[in-house]
């Protein structure tokens, strides 16, 4: 058995399909659940990978801790290899004993290319592991601004909060990633400014929430309209209460006096 996965390890085709055609156990994993496929995966050996999964190969095999060949595919970039796996049913979604999943390995490796596939096959982008971590938050403090930007587009939350009580902007500040504090508070003041462009449409000030310019005036003429308006009840409240003639309002003239 340890043949094939000496085979595999020196990507050595031929071999690998001799000891296959022979009845090798193509899912025989070593003491620490290596497979076939998943040294495979983490070499990048697609011509490997895919005459491993034509053999009936488990996609969703995974080593003593949890982590898959897709897992391995992610962290080292191989695109190719990633989309053969999910192809033949490999899980986008599962996590290992630490709750990591493949898109947050390429997200610790700034594997944009392969993030970009598990996105579209519908990866979490919101997953987090044990200690409440996302993907972004990993990408934030390791300062990967482009994959911080392309999580972001896909709609990471950066108001997330781990179990450390931090959001991926503190930890991209704790470690000095002043590009991607940028890239990060620069999305949460524009979603702040169209919840408020949204807020003030829905009050009938008709503005439009693509624009978060129109949305602050708005915002200013709201709240100079309630200025407005608490004056003029402050002034109402006070003619009410002036001491005149009755309790006639002050803007009504008082009856002359009758004459002497």
């Amino acid at each position: 058995m340890a043949a094939l996965l000496d085979a595999v390890t020196r990507d050595q085709i031929e071999e690998v399909t001799r000891l296959l055609d022979n009845g090798t156990d193509v899912n025989h994993a070593d003491g620490e659940g290596l497979s076939a496929v998943i040294i495979a995966s983490k070499l990048g050996s697609s011509s490997c990978v895919t005459l491993l999964l034509t053999r009936n190969a488990d996609p969703n095999a995974t080593t003593r801790e949890g982590r898959s060949a897709l897992m391995f595919a992610s962290k080292y970039g191989h695109i190719a290899v990633a989309e053969l796996l999910i192809d033949h049913g490999a899980s986008v979604g599962v996590a290992d004993t630490d709750g990591w999943t493949a898109l947050m390995r390429a997200g610790e490796d700034n594997r944009c290319g392969v993030a970009k596939l598990l996105l579209s096959r519908n990866a979490d982008v919101n997953a987090s592991d044990k200690e409440g971590s996302t993907s972004l938050m990993y990408a934030s403090a390791l300062g990967h601004t482009e994959m911080v930007t392309l999580l972001l587009d896909h709609g990471a939350d950066a108001n997330v909060v781990n179990d450390d009580l931090r959001t991926a902007l503190m930890l991209a500040d704790m470690n000095g990633r002043t590009a991607v504090h940028g890239v990060i508070d620069g999305r949460i003041q524009d979603t702040k400014a169209k919840q408020r462009a949204e807020h003030l449409a829905s009050a009938g000030l008709g503005l439009s929430t693509a624009s978060p310019r129109a949305a602050n005036a708005g915002e200013q003429q709201g709240l100079s309209m309630a200025a407005r308006i608490a004056a003029r009840r402050q002034e109402s409240s006070r003619l009410r209460t002036s001491p005149d003639k009755g309790s006639l309002p002050a803007l009504v003239a008082a009856p002359s006096p009758a004459p002497a």
